[in-house]
């Protein structure tokens, strides 16, 4: 299911790129998915392509996060009502889908942003 969700985001990601600048992203990446519960991720250039590497607890940690939120009060509006009317599954799983895709654009925009040539050696953040 993570699997699922991950490769969704990207290409939610990508779509939501062209629609914003009008253009494809340079290179397509190449999404490789690492099972485990850690939440990282990181973007590597190659000659070719571009290698997404994300792992599966990005979803559950999302997940957990957003279930957490949804049961507080802190995602209502002043009159109490939620700030997605549809059924909560629902929210919480739209909620989670755009954090993905955020957090896919997220690493994208280091390609983007031309960060490999301003800095040779990144450093990998894990939370």
């Amino acid at each position: 299911m993570a699997i699922c969700k991950l490769s969704n985001a990207l290409t939610d990601a990508l779509k939501h790129y062209e629609w914003v600048t009008g253009e494809v992203f340079a290179k397509i990446p190449i999404l490789k998915i690492h099972k485990d519960l850690s939440f990282w991720a990181m973007v590597k250039p190659t000659a070719s392509t571009i290698e997404l590497h994300v792992n599966t607890g990005i979803t559950a940690t999302l997940e957990e996060l957003w279930m957490q939120a949804w049961g507080s009060s802190i995602l209502t509006l002043p009159d109490g009502q939620r700030i997605i009317a549809q059924s909560d599954d629902y929210a919480i799983e739209h909620m989670v889908h755009l954090s993905l895709v955020w957090f896919m654009l997220h690493e994208l925009m280091h390609i983007q942003l031309s960060h490999f040539s301003i800095v040779r050696q990144a450093s990998l953040v894990r939370i």
